[in-house]
């Protein structure tokens, strides 16, 4: 009775999805998996991959994507590798897509073959695993090479490209083809070229993206590179979700997808949901993510113009060295006339201040010596680059691997009191034996942790809890890293650097106190 009840149910479903969009969804079951180059040749994929996301969205069918990857020709062109990092970092937030299982190969090789290896070994009969493979094959196979090969006979994979896809191995670290993949054990299926589809199409034909009041299908349509509307490999996605194997449509093209795309919501591109977080209660949002009302500007040289190009505002965000910034402008010249903060005009004492950063491409000034390196300076009392105050280090060193998030940075001729295990230079929470001494250098090493994210695209979570000049806690997504008491000076403004790399700050919101909070309230 139940098993009838949802066959009936499910039909009602599918009846009512297919008659919204032309009877084109015959969706046959289990879960996708789509990878993607774009950062070498093809420049195609600054807007397929983003389509991909898109007609998901526009389908329902997100929760189906189990895997995503992009950027897989190991050779790296800077500038198109940059290009398809606008169309992930956007596209995934304007169709709302699930960011943990999508993965930047230049940078998260291994962690894309690990979710793409569970992924897989998840598979049945009943549960399969589509594959459209939108790029060279090198990085597919060593997915599949990875699984169980009990499990491949549960993948299949979907080409529509010999010419470049299925035979391309250059470099030389790229060896293998769509034959390797095949040899695997694996099922495999190369539908129609797509490119000679309607997928591939003059722009004329979809001006409607470009002329719709949906800014997410203006910016889609943006995502374009070539002369014609050039979205062919998401007709691999297509040919599965309207029925794969049994009846998958090849040949469709932009008529078929413009009711999809039209049935997704708009909404302000610079005021995405995603990208501001409502206030938790007692908190105050102090960036509106729109101008600079309540701040100003300050780098080394005093040039007012390039520090605007230095700290760009856009997308409800601070986008520090981004697309308005000279590229690796005065690298490693010692120049460093680009090092500077965004200020608050307001002054504080006891508060806590929550804010998010991620890291982005972009490099500059002395880089060769303090890598990814950026942070916050609290109670500042003299807003000269750099400042007198209390620096909350935000960095991270790819050469070692090792994540400086959460270091403090004292005022010279200061001492501050801390916690941490006998003769070492890095803080150690009293719960595990950390023990109250002087510190007399200028860094505070904070505690190592794992919990950080990097050059994967992915934001941190930051916290600083400052009550005076008693003391002030560093928080790095949720876990407490580092602690000093006995502050030197005890309030002021607090600044956003720029300093070496390409950083987004986001969601900068603080909470004010009238009367110090005992720190054990924090420390538990």
């Amino acid at each position: 009775m139940i098993q009838n009840l949802f066959t009936v149910v499910f039909a009602l479903v599918v009846t009512t999805i297919n008659a919204q969009y032309k009877n084109v969804v015959n969706y046959p079951g289990g879960r996708i998996a789509i990878s993607h180059d774009g950062n070498n040749y093809d420049e195609d994929d600054y807007v397929s991959a983003p389509m991909n996301f898109a007609l998901l969205e526009g389908l329902g069918l997100k929760s189906k994507l189990v895997h995503f990857d992009h950027s897989s020709h190991l050779k790296n062109k800077r500038g198109q590798y940059a290009e398809m990092l606008e169309s992930m970092n956007k596209g995934v937030q304007f169709f709302n897509t699930d960011t943990s299982i999508v993965f930047n190969i230049q940078t998260q090789l291994d962690k894309a073959i690990a979710n793409f290896k569970a992924e897989a070994e998840k598979s049945t009969t009943s549960n399969p695993l589509w594959f459209c493979i939108g790029g060279p094959m090198e990085i597919p196979w060593r997915y599949i090479n990875a699984v169980d090969p009990e499990k491949r006979k549960y993948i299949t994979c979907i080409s529509h490209s010999s010419w470049f896809n299925e035979d391309h191995v250059s470099p030389p670290e790229m060896t293998h083809t769509w034959e390797d993949i095949k040899a695997l054990g694996v099922k495999t299926i190369r539908i129609k070229n797509q490119n000679k589809t309607e997928w591939n199409t003059p722009q004329e034909n979809v001006f409607w993206m470009r002329d719709s009041n949906n800014p997410k299908l203006q910016w889609l349509f943006s995502r374009n590179a070539k002369k014609t509307f050039d979205s062919s490999d998401s007709g691999m996605l297509w040919w599965v979700v309207t029925g794969a194997k049994n009846g998958g449509n090849e040949n469709a093209g932009w008529e078929d997808y413009k009711p999809v795309l039209e049935s997704i919501s708009g909404g302000s591109i610079t005021n995405k949901k995603s990208t501001k977080a409502k206030p938790k209660k007692g908190f105050k949002t102090i960036f509106n993510g729109k101008n600079l009302d309540g701040w100003y500007l300050k780098i080394r040289s005093g040039d007012e113009d390039m520090a605007k190009k230095v700290f760009a505002i856009e997308d409800g965000m601070i986008h520090v060295f981004g697309n308005s910034f000279p590229k690796e402008y005065n690298l490693n010249t010692g120049a460093n006339d680009t090092h500077g903060l965004i200020y608050t005009k307001k002054s504080y004492s006891k508060y806590i201040l929550r804010f998010e950063y991620k890291w982005g491409e972009n490099i500059a000034n002395n880089f060769d010596k303090w890598q990814y390196d950026a942070g916050v300076y609290y109670h500042v009392i003299n807003d000269k680059v750099w400042p007198v105050g209390i620096e909350y280090q935000i960095r991270y060193d790819h050469t070692t691997a090792r994540n400086h998030t959460g270091d403090l940075i004292r005022p010279a001729g200061s001492d501050y009191d801390w916690f941490c295990e006998e003769g070492s230079e890095t803080y150690l929470h009293p719960d595990n034996g950390g023990k109250p001494e002087a510190k007399r250098s200028w860094m505070h090493f904070a505690s190592p942790t794992n919990k950080f994210n990097a050059l994967n695209n992915k934001w941190n979570q930051c916290e600083i809890i400052v009550m005076g000049n008693q003391y002030a806690i560093h928080k790095l997504n949720g876990k407490i890293v580092n602690m000093a008491f006995n502050l030197e000076p005890g309030a002021g403004i607090f600044g956003f650097q720029s300093e070496t790399a390409e950083i987004y700050y986001r969601n900068i919101q603080v909470k004010e106190f009238d009367e110090i909070i005992p720190a054990e309230v924090f420390l538990k």
